[in-house]
């Protein structure tokens, strides 16, 4: 990798990270590395392998792709939901059952004065 894909990578990592709400040191410990090794990362001066990566991924439930190009601006409710299925419970479920439920007519109106 060169200088600028690691510095690259190493924002985007910080950048989630603080997204998350997470400090160096529970990010770290979620991805079963030491806070100094994510540091260096993170600044640009370390060159992770795929095995780092693929914890940091697993460990903090983050995307490769987000990992790797950064997160998406405008993340679709489909994207946001499936992202954070694993926190869902069924009162959730139950909200965003009766949300699509009461906007399909509204939707079903708008396509059908096109």
């Amino acid at each position: 990798m060169s200088n600028t894909i690691l510095t690259t990578v190493g924002d985007h990592i910080k950048s989630i990270r603080k997204e998350l709400g997470l400090n160096q040191e529970t990010f770290a410990a979620n991805a079963g590395i030491s806070v100094s090794y994510l540091s260096e990362i993170e600044n640009g001066h370390k060159n992770p392998r795929i095995s780092i990566l693929y914890q940091i991924c697993s460990g903090n439930n983050i995307s490769a792709d987000d990992l790797l190009f950064g997160r998406k601006n405008n993340p679709s409710i489909i994207d946001m939901i499936y992202d954070n299925s694993d926190r869902l419970t069924l009162n959730d479920i139950d909200i965003i059952n009766d949300y699509f439920k009461g906007i399909r007519p509204i939707l079903l109106n708008r396509e059908n004065q096109k």
